[in-house]
């Protein structure tokens, strides 16, 4: 009776010991929800009545699954890729974030309260950042936001964003300037002139890989090199980083009345006048701060701090996709970056706090 008595307290102890421990892989970088991630998501559940995060997208659901409505999608290209254990499948696109529920949230230091852009470094498992006014790249951990270490490249000025692409590290000044990084020291190689000025207002950058070019992302009105621009359009230019050129016609052309009439003719139909309206204007106001690829699609995401809006745009330059982001969680949204596997990375500047980067899972 005793040695019964002792064998099955041993074996509750030992359960209960490796529950509490958990299993090592449940401690990686992209396994683990952190508990501030989990506060964002409580945070969210109470906020849904009087939420002003709000998705209109031309993805609608039948029985078949998500299915792509009025659009001619060029993407077919990309049905059979893969990347990790994710799949696009170009005849049932779907948006694939839940942007309130982050799966993980760093805190960074203080250093990065003004923190402008950010590019995932998959290969050395890590992220790379640019602050505001500093001409620094710091390292910091993907799932902590801990700084590992931090570079020096240049004199202080208004950096915006960052992107990688093999062996370089590509810098953006708000004046077009582009500095040319070694990918693995962190140092200056070259500077490039983009031919774009102040006036552009340069916010973000992000190579793509099937045009095998730059795209910059303007935050201010067009110029004259695009004069038949609408006005209060904003623009994306294309930049051949090997000829150092600049195409003169925009890869990509953003205007109010497009924006406008996708979010009037896909938003619910029960959705009220006065609501509706509210987003149509946050549309408008759209000022982009951040630009990037999607690794599986090949699909052309645009971030807004301004209005706090996320856009999915295909290759024919159409709106698919608009999420307004919930501004009790999306602060001040200026960075964006992906995983292989699809995962979003978005980072948010302080304010008068700190500054956070989440990781958003990919579901498609």
């Amino acid at each position: 009776m005793y040695s019964k008595t002792k064998f099955i307290f041993f074996g509750l102890f030992f359960n209960l010991f490796f529950f509490g421990c958990g299993t090592p892989e449940a401690n990686t970088d992209s396994d683990f929800v952190t508990s501030d991630a989990k506060a964002v998501q409580d945070e969210a559940i109470q906020s849904e009545e009087d939420d002003d995060s709000f998705t209109i997208s031309s993805y609608k659901a039948n029985k078949a699954g998500a299915v792509e409505v009025g659009f001619s999608d060029t993407t077919l290209v990309w049905k059979n890729s893969k990347m990790g254990t994710k799949k696009y499948n170009a005849s049932r696109p779907s948006f694939g974030y839940k942007l309130t529920k982050p799966h993980t949230k760093a805190k960074l230091d203080k250093q990065l309260r003004e923190i402008s852009g950010i590019a995932y470094d998959e290969t050395n498992a890590r992220l790379l950042a640019v602050n505001d006014e500093v001409g620094k790249v710091y390292t910091l951990h993907p799932a902590k936001g801990d700084i590992i270490s931090q570079q020096k490249f240049g004199y202080p000025g208004d950096y915006e964003d960052l992107t990688l692409n093999g062996e370089f590290l590509y810098v953006v000044k708000s004046d077009g300037l582009i500095n040319v990084l070694s990918a693995v020291t962190l140092t200056s190689v070259q500077k490039m002139n983009s031919g774009l000025s102040t006036s552009n207002d340069v916010e973000g950058i992000c190579y793509d890989g099937i045009s095998k070019r730059l795209l910059l992302a303007c935050k201010a009105d067009p110029d004259s090199r695009t004069a038949d621009a609408p006005k209060g359009s904003r623009a994306v230019y294309a930049f051949d980083p090997l000829s150092q050129s600049l195409d003169q016609n925009p890869f990509l052309l953003i205007t109010k009345d497009a924006l406008e009439d996708f979010v009037k003719t896909h938003a619910n139909k029960n959705t009220k006048k006065k609501r509706l309206k509210k987003f149509v204007k946050r549309a408008k106001e759209i000022a982009p701060s951040a630009i990037g690829i999607h690794p599986i699609s090949g699909k052309i995401y645009v971030l807004s701090s301004v209005g706090k809006l996320l856009l999915v745009f295909n290759r024919d330059q159409q709106i698919e996709h608009i999420e307004f982001l919930n501004s009790k969680i999306h602060k001040q949204p200026e960075g964006l970056s992906f995983a292989s596997n699809g995962d979003l990375f978005i980072s948010n500047e302080g304010q008068s706090g700190k500054g956070v980067v989440y990781r958003f899972r990919y579901q498609p």
